[in-house]
């Protein structure tokens, strides 16, 4: 009987040494701070066989990661956005940055989709069997986990929910229509929060009504179009040039809403702006720090970029290589491209930014081999050059089958442009303000050099 019970509890202490290996390792592995909770590989949490409701308990700004009895018992509280599942990835990223930082404001969470529609699968088999489900009209939606890094949305302070209708039960919510409307109209000054000092002097609508003239700081980034942030600029607002402006604060807005879900409706995407501007640089540069930690990609995107970029550097014999990224397709039908339809023209400017011998990476949706072939002709690869040793590779592990999806490859081909010596890229496209954006924050660059200077 002895040895029946002491067996028992050996199996019982091994299985939980498991566990606590894999929950360590998961966490060690996307860079977070470990912690002894048991959580499951991330590729494994929402496959098809997951539960019905299932959401990641989220940390930061709470401390201590929330329980589900917690969540029962409304002591945290959520914010829920409308999510543009037409629009592409990039876009989407932009707005779970912006949608960590509201939340933040109003000590909420944001509750994110836990899946994307992916447009373009360009491998059917490789699509089947990525765990992604199929749609009738050819696209797949493909869950958020498989892009990001769950981990790290967790530590901003988002949650995953699967069931949005089961999640909302017994819970108050607050419905807010064209929430963000005012936010983003340039009869307004949006704030993250309206100064102490400034309150006294609104009146009910918020105009500045005083006689006196009145001033006072604020900060923006300097973004292009494609919704890259470029430097952090300093305003002065004065009541002599902004009567007929209201003094808007997203704090004051939306802080004193008590109910457990605060869901503000709308499109809260604005191509030249973020929702809000700052009060204080303190402020700004909280904002910064969740916007460029908040997100990242999964493990398996950073090792696939990793390997790539290796490659490229092997291959060159400068030990460097330069990165392109040309976006075609609706940009040409549109007539968004100016001279930067002329593919010719392109090859020159960049093989004016060439150094001697050094190797050229092109991120591109053109699909015209004839076009391509000119390229190559120059020495420039792509992705279809690298793409079977990569699938070989393995590094991938459970989400290699996520190559055969075009926003899948996307992720890895701005990370591999993103560690290059020299970028250019398209004017005013997501892809490549997101390229941007990683350059700044991993290199410290702030240039952008771009295929044609003007649309």
């Amino acid at each position: 009987m002895w040895r029946r019970q002491h067996m028992i509890h050996l199996i019982c202490w091994t299985f939980l040494g498991v566990l606590v290996f894999i929950s360590l390792y998961t966490h060690a592995r996307d860079g977070n701070a470990l912690r002894l909770s048991i959580t499951l590989p991330e590729t494994l949490r929402f496959s098809r066989m997951s539960p019905t409701w299932f959401a990641f308990s989220p940390a930061g700004k709470c401390g201590n990661d929330l329980s589900h009895d917690q969540w029962a018992n409304k002591t945290a509280k959520f914010l829920a956005l409308d999510w543009p599942f037409h629009l592409g990835f990039n876009n989407l990223r932009f707005i779970i940055e912006e949608g960590i930082y509201l939340a933040n404001l109003l000590d909420r969470h944001l509750l994110l989709p836990p899946s994307l529609k992916m447009r373009t699968c360009t491998n059917d088999t490789m699509c089947k069997v990525s765990g992604c489900t199929a749609q009738s009209d050819s696209t797949y939606w493909c869950p958020l986990s498989h892009f990001l890094s769950v981990n790290v949305l967790q530590s901003a302070g988002a949650t995953v929910i699967n069931n949005l209708a089961e999640f909302e039960e017994g819970k108050s919510i607050k419905n807010v229509e064209d929430a963000f409307s005012d936010l983003y109209s340039p009869s307004t000054l949006s704030l993250d929060k309206i100064p102490d000092h400034i309150l006294p002097y609104l009146n009910g609508s918020n105009y500045y009504t005083k006689s006196s003239a009145l001033h006072f700081p604020y900060w923006d980034y300097r973004r292009g179009c494609e919704m890259s942030y470029f430097e952090i600029r300093r305003h002065v607002w004065s009541s002599w040039d902004n009567r007929n402006v209201r003094i808007l604060g997203f704090t004051e807005m939306y802080g004193s809403m008590d109910e457990d879900i605060l869901h503000l409706h709308g499109a809260p995407h604005d191509i030249y702006h973020t929702p809000v501007l700052w009060h204080s640089f303190a402020a700004q540069a909280q904002s910064k720090r969740l916007i460029d930690k908040g997100i990242r990609y999964n493990h398996a995107v950073h090792s696939y970029a990793d390997l790539l970029s290796s490659i490229l550097k092997n291959e060159s014999k400068t030990a460097q290589y330069m990165a392109v990224h040309l976006r075609r397709g609706d940009f040409v039908t549109q007539g968004w491209l100016g001279s930067g339809r002329n593919l010719s023209v392109v090859l020159s400017n960049i093989l004016n930014v060439r150094d001697r011998n050094e190797v050229i990476y092109m991120a591109t949706n053109e699909e015209n081999t004839t076009l391509l072939d000119m390229y190559r002709m120059h020495g420039v690869r792509m992705w279809d050059d690298y793409a079977n040793t990569l699938k070989r590779s393995g590094v991938g592990k459970l989400l290699s089958p996520m190559l055969g999806f075009q926003d899948f490859v996307g992720l890895i081909e701005q990370l591999v442009c993103a560690q290059a010596r020299a970028f250019m890229g398209t004017h005013c496209s997501s892809v490549t303000g997101g390229i941007l954006n990683f350059r700044r924050n991993m290199l410290g660059d702030n240039s952008f050099l771009k295929t044609v200077e003007h649309l």
